[in-house]
């Protein structure tokens, strides 16, 4: 766990720009609940809602590790005062922003990802959500 830790750091390290490095890194440890509006493909498009359940488990500054709907779930904080939170879990690629404080921790963040397979024969399938994220 600790040489996984290790590389999550240091890509994210090679990834953060220096600025942001200098401004503190917010606690995301804990439980959260993802609501989200999703849309996915192939044809015709179905449209859902969609509710998804993330622990992050390990943080290290800006970088954070856990699990998101049972995949392993890595990101890095970085942008203005670090609230811009970029991620992976499952091979889909996400981005949110740290939006709610209550008690000097963010309780609430937007959060959006795409993920795209393609299948046999070849077809694309594509899934694009967007919602609010909220720490239990």
């Amino acid at each position: 766990m600790k040489t996984l830790m290790r590389k999550v750091v240091l890509g994210a390290v090679l990834a953060v720009p220096t600025a942001a490095l200098a401004a503190p890194c917010h606690n995301v440890l804990g439980a959260w609940t993802f609501t989200l509006a999703c849309v996915g493909r192939p044809s015709p498009p179905h449209f859902d809602a969609q509710t998804l359940h993330g622990v992050v488990t390990d943080q290290e500054g800006c970088v954070f590790l856990g699990t998101l709907n049972g995949f392993r779930w890595v990101g890095a904080l970085a942008g203005d005062g670090n609230r811009t939170v970029h991620s992976d879990f499952g091979n889909a690629k996400a981005v949110g922003e740290l939006s709610r404080r209550r008690d000097g921790l963010f309780t609430e963040m937007t959060f959006t990802y795409t993920y795209s397979e393609f299948g046999s024969p070849p077809v694309t399938y594509s899934t694009a959500c967007t919602g609010t994220v909220t720490r239990d």
